[in-house]
């Protein structure tokens, strides 16, 4: 039988503002679900509630640093 728990997505973003709606960036088949838009506030990750994939803002120091 297969798990229920599947591995996380994880896609970094360049916005705390996003949205989802299960598109196809995964390639997995996973079924799309009505558009959501997410914000990360304070955090630096948000979680869509219907898919489960994990948005973390894309650390831009580093690219800054001479």
């Amino acid at each position: 039988m297969k798990s229920q728990n599947s591995p996380v997505e994880v896609l970094h973003v360049i916005s705390k503002k996003i949205s989802c709606d299960g598109g196809k960036e995964s390639g997995k088949g996973i079924s799309k679900h009505p558009l959501v838009y997410l914000n990360m506030g304070e955090k630096d990750f948000v979680i869509c509630p219907y898919c489960s994939k994990y948005f973390t803002i894309r650390n831009q120091s580093s690219s800054s640093k001479k």
